[in-house]
């Protein structure tokens, strides 16, 4: 099992990305899913999407990266998409930072 560190505000994606990209963070955390079945599902190289996520890919790779991953997960839409977002927001705004799993503002990503 792999854990990956992951800060949740995303600072340095871009904002339309960031949306859906902390939507499928809350999502693997708190539904249970696999980033690596994703990424294979997604066929996405890993080293991409780590560049997606630490802001080094081009816009157009990032959002092209974050769609195929969204479209994996069928209960999507935007009610969801901002849901989430808000869940993680109001949690920022209480604690001054995101605690998903006792590690700051890190997501904590079990991979099988």
């Amino acid at each position: 099992m792999i854990h990956i560190k992951i800060d949740t505000r995303l600072p340095f994606v871009p904002p339309t990305t960031r949306r859906n990209l902390r939507f499928l963070l809350f999502m693997i955390h708190h539904n249970g899913l696999s980033l690596s079945d994703l990424l294979r599902k997604a066929d996405i190289p890993r080293p991409s999407f780590y560049k997606v996520i630490k802001g080094k890919s081009s816009l157009i790779q990032a959002e092209e990266i974050t769609q195929k991953l969204m479209n994996l997960i069928p209960q999507h839409n935007y009610i969801y998409v901002k849901q989430a977002n808000e869940i993680l927001d109001k949690a920022e705004e209480v604690s001054g930072k995101v605690d998903l799993k006792s590690h700051g503002n890190k997501a904590i990503i079990s991979e099988r």
